[in-house]
């Protein structure tokens, strides 16, 4: 008579060939069995829509810029009044005068005389 049990060891042939029926069992092993699992799409919905929302901010920005900052920066600046003797017009805010820019006069040794016909 033994008084100690006795052991039964089972072993299998390690194979290069996998089965396929061998992820899809259910029973409890010591080592569970890998499965595949399906990586995650990346959403497109975000990438659109953050997309769209920087577009929205450069085009935003581009108009501020272009409309309000000059007459933000004609605003800082001090009006500079020039005033024509006899003249009862006066210059626009950006200083033009009928239309025109104001330009400093011209020396008197470098005017020329100028006719319709000379050529």
């Amino acid at each position: 008579m033994s008084l100690a049990p006795t052991l039964t060891i089972e072993t299998t042939r390690i194979s290069a060939l996998v089965r396929v029926s061998s992820a899809r069992r259910h029973e409890r092993e010591d080592i569970p069995v890998a499965r595949r699992a399906r990586p995650q799409r990346p959403r497109r919905g975000n990438r659109v829509a953050g997309l769209l929302i920087g577009c929205t901010f450069v085009c935003g920005g581009s108009v501020l810029a272009v409309l309000v900052v000059p007459q933000l920066l004609a605003r800082l600046e001090p009006p500079q009044t020039i005033e024509v003797p006899g003249f009862r017009e006066r210059p626009d805010a950006d200083g033009r005068l009928l239309g025109h820019f104001p330009y400093l006069e011209a020396e008197s040794n470098n005017l020329i005389v100028f006719q319709p016909g000379i050529e």
